[in-house]
């Protein structure tokens, strides 16, 4: 699983969860962006950590 599927699973879950559009895109960009620091095939966040990621790191891009 890459960054891709775990952008795509994000959406899936704000949908069946009742998330508006744009609130299922920014969980599956925070979905995405957390699996890049997971090594392996498997996204280990749960919501709740996704969550928080989004609200303390959403407006800040490190490159």
């Amino acid at each position: 699983m890459g960054g891709g599927d775990a952008f795509t699973a994000g959406i899936l879950h704000g949908i069946a969860s009742g998330m508006s559009p744009a609130e299922a895109v920014e969980f599956g960009t925070a979905s995405g962006v957390l699996k890049h620091m997971v090594y392996g095939d498997h996204n280990q966040y749960t919501a709740d950590e996704i969550n928080t990621f989004m609200e303390n790191h959403g407006s800040d891009v490190s490159r």
